[in-house]
Parts: C-alpha cells; structure tokens; sequence
C-alpha cells in the first residue's frame, strides 16, 4: 500500500501527524563517547559568519518557550493558575493570562492585574517579593512600588529578562532576539511601553516562498490553511474536545484532500502538512496530537497578529525590561529553592543559602518550571492549582540566527520555508524529484541517496529586504526544537545548514 493511500485510510490521528506532517518521534538522545565528523555543506551553501541559537527547552529557568492549550484545556486553568492562595501567593506570567497568553502583551496585562490584585489587599509600605524579572514581574514590580510597597525582585539568572534575551553585539546589524522577535500591534499598553523605553518596531510583511525539497519554487496554495480552519470549525461544533489530528481525521477534513502529486511532486494533502509545520506548531510550540481543536481559532488568531517586527533600536527588546528595572531593587543569580507561606507572611529560601522574609510574594515562574518543581512550595501547593498547572500544555520554540557574508538566497521573500522533505546526497548536492504516486520528495528505490528527511526549520525568516544584511532567522518548533536542542552546537549547524539546500543557488533547476 502507498504511503498516501495509507495516510487517507487511517483514522489514527498519531498516523495522520506522522505522515502527513512528518513529525519525528520525541528524541530520546544518547550521549556518544566518540565524535561523528560533521557532514559536508550542501552545494551552494556557505559556512555562516555568525551563528546564535536558543535552547528554552532545556533552559532550567524555562523549561519551554511558552504555553499552549492542549486537549481539553479551557481559560478555567488559566483562571485557576492566576488565583491568588490566603493573598499571600500571588501568580503571574503568560500562561496566567485569559487574554493573548503565550505572548509578551500577555505576560505584561499579566503583571498589571497581579500588581492590582496585590493593591487591593495590602497595606501600603508592606514588602512584596516578585519572584522572576521578566515582562511579567518587572511590570508587576514597577507598579507595586510606584503604589507605596517595599518591593523586591528575586531573578535566578544573571541577567534580566526572563524569555526575552536581546542580544546586542556590534557584528550583529540588529539585537539578536533570542525570545519573540514579532509582536502583536493590538496593545496600546504596550505600544506606550515600547515608546517609552525608546523600543522601535515596524511592521513586517510576510512575502512567502515555498519550495520543494529539490528547490522547486511552488504554490502559493490555501488548500492547507483551509483544511486547518475547516477542523477547527468541525470541532467547535463536537464534544468532547478532540485534538487538531483527530478533528482532522474525524471530520473527514484530512481525507477529502488530493493526494496526487503534481509535475512537482506536491499533492494537496501535502499542502496540510506545510500549515501544520509553518503555521500550527509554532504558534503551539507543540503538535497536533496534542493541541486543542476548540481552541485551535484563538490559537492562530493570536499568531497571525503577530505583524511587528522589533528593529532599529540599540538594544532591542532589552530596552524595554531596562527600561522597567530601572531603579528596580533586583536580586540577580539567586534561584529560590523553597517558598513557605502562612497566613502571616512568606519566606523565601534561596538555593546559596540565603532567607528572605516578605509580607507577601507574586510568583512568576514560568509554567514548565511549575510543572518539573511543584515542590518548591511549603505546604505543598492545592489540588487545584497542581492540577491547573499540570493540564495546560507548555510548548518550545526554538531560534537560530545566521549571518553571512552575502545573500546566497535569490530571493527577496521575507518568509522561506519547504514542503515534503529536504533530500540531500551524500556530497551535499541536492538531485532533483521526480512526479509519482510516492510521498512528494520521494526517490526510486534504485537512487542511491540516503533517506529523505524534514526539515526541522519551520520556516526561514529573511531580514535581508529589511535590514540589507545577508541574516536568516530559522524557527524551530515542536518535536524539532527538542531534538535540536540536544545536539552540540556542531551538529546543530550542520542540521540546519543542511535545511537550507533548497535555497541554494542552482536549486530546482531544470
């Protein structure tokens, strides 16, 4: 049987992502006690001058990059999240947010209704300890003691910021943002943030090019955005709530798509798999077995708002958290191994030894670090709130940032990204694919290349047209961002530098 026509005969909703999205099973590395030497470049490609990359998933302070609904989920566990306990413990963050959670605007109205909430019951002059100098507790912060509090901000790291980390360095023609670089332009409370701390942002316009695994430019094609939509609005209409790949599959939606290729070896169930790779899992940071159907509209809704691009400014993001920690008393490297609360205060006990005693304390620790250290909470933290912190999902995307020398890339698109699967022989070049009833990419089996494989970019973010410099910033989503992020910085670039074979000069040509 054909692998398309297994795909459409399947009501498995695990087969439809494997094979329609070609999502690679959650990596389970090995460490190795001997060095694989790095493959060669793909033809055309150069070695970058520069290259930066995040790694939320297995930063200790994040444990992902932001949350996302899963199964099930409604704004309930958000609203239980952001419960106050005793008004003792306060909670902020995104993943608190009914509005725009998983955002930087979130985690900012985030902090104004904790600093509100903390106003409504303390006495001015009492000491409040915010746990976290991201957007959330710096805004918090800032506007507890512009209320009259004592206020003091417990950071882990030894820098300010929390998932937003500007990097500025003069070889760089812009910060490099390592946390979101696209924001939404609803907010005007951010907006008069953004203007304050001299943060500039433009809007970006996202010109997309597809291409195929050999290089083939191709599309542009609604058939998978519709396909998406189409789901979401089945599952609005259906109990219980389903994921986004069983609404695909039970609806019917997956399988009413074509699945003969064209002259370029793209068929229109591929087109499915290209939204959920470019569009679903990074505005998720998560798959789509795991993400909610009914919420699927909010979900990309929230994405798609995203048309500011942050550029022009000396410190990029950054600007905006110095700007609200000036004057801030900030306590830098210092994690918070226990927070133990009673109805008359709350001490904090940090991992160097130290003790803080507060009246009260705001926590914004992120939603994966929740997840992985409930215990940090004498007494232990109720059933209800463990149980919202454990339903809501926590999703990991991933950055690279690449600098060359000049643009080897012939194209003034801002957004690159492939369909089907990036082929590569084995001295980098890149053979062509030819039309059949096998998956779109596929080879006969007499062609003596290795096995076709996905390109873990979600999509290419070209800032060329907008900075005049050769930089490519790589998105990495989902299954992918955990299996990059635990390769060493060699492997990684050569896995990602190997995505880039079919924008290289010469390919898809005849």
């Amino acid at each position: 049987m054909k692998r398309r026509d297994f795909l459409i005969g399947s009501a498995s909703a695990i087969t439809l992502l494997a094979l329609t999205a070609c999502t690679p099973a959650p990596p389970s590395p090995t460490p190795t006690p001997t060095r694989t030497p790095a493959p060669p470049l793909p033809t055309g490609v150069p070695q970058p001058i520069r290259l930066q990359r995040s790694n939320w998933g297995t930063d200790p302070f994040a444990r992902g990059a932001f949350s996302y609904p899963r199964v099930d989920n409604t704004d309930e566990q958000r609203v239980q999240l952001r419960r106050s306990l005793d008004d003792r413990l306060f909670f902020a963050g995104e993943a608190t947010a009914s509005d725009f959670p998983g955002t930087v605007q979130g985690a900012q109205g985030s902090g104004v209704r904790a600093a509100l909430d903390i106003s409504d019951v303390a006495e001015r002059g009492e000491r409040i300890a915010v746990i976290g100098a991201g957007i959330a507790g710096l805004t918090a912060a800032r506007a507890l003691r512009e209320s009259g509090f004592d206020v003091v901000v417990v950071e882990a790291r030894d820098r300010l910021g929390g998932r937003i980390q500007s990097m500025v360095d003069d070889h760089w023609p812009v910060p490099v943002e390592l946390g979101p670089l696209f924001l939404s332009d609803s907010s005007s409370m951010l907006a008069g943030q953004l203007a304050l701390a001299g943060v500039g942002t433009q809007p970006f316009a996202r010109t997309p090019e597809v291409r195929t695994g050999a290089g083939t430019v191709v599309g542009p094609s609604d058939t998978g955005s519709k396909a998406l939509a189409s789901a979401g609005e089945w599952a609005s209409g259906h109990e219980p709530d389903s994921s986004v790949a069983e609404a695909l599959t039970e609806s019917g939606v997956a399988a009413a798509l074509g699945t003969e290729p064209d002259a370029n070896g793209v068929a229109p169930i591929d087109w499915l798999g290209h939204e959920l790779t470019t569009v679903l899992q990074p505005a998720a940071g998560a798959s789509a077995d795991l993400v909610s159907a009914q919420q699927l509209d909010p979900l990309l809704a929230r994405a798609a708002s995203m048309t500011e691009i942050v550029t022009g400014s000396a410190q990029g993001l950054g600007g905006l958290i110095s700007s609200l920690a000036d004057g801030l008393d900030v306590l830098v490297g210092s994690p918070v191994a226990t927070i133990m609360w009673d109805d008359t205060g709350v001490s904090l006990r940090l991992a160097h030894g130290e003790s803080l005693r507060t009246d009260r304390v705001l926590v914004t620790i992120p939603l994966g670090v929740l997840q992985q250290d409930t215990t940090l909470f004498e007494p232990a933290l109720p059933s209800w709130k463990l149980d919202a912190i454990g339903e809501l999902g926590m999703g990991t995307v991933d950055t690279v940032w690449l600098q060359f020398d000049e643009a080897f890339w012939a194209t003034d698109a801002t957004m690159l990204s492939t369909i089907g699967p990036v082929i590569a022989s084995e001295d980098g070049t890149t053979p062509p694919t030819t039309a059949s009833d096998e998956p779109s990419g596929a080879l006969p089996d007499a062609t003596p290349v290795p096995e076709p494989e996905r390109s873990p970019i979600a999509y290419w973010t070209n800032l060329s047209p907008l900075t005049g410099s050769p930089v490519l910033v790589g998105t990495i989503a989902a299954e992918f961002a955990a299996e990059l992020g635990a390769l060493s910085d060699e492997e990684f670039s050569a896995r990602v530098l190997a995505a880039l074979a079919p924008f290289a000069p010469g390919a898809g040509a005849p």
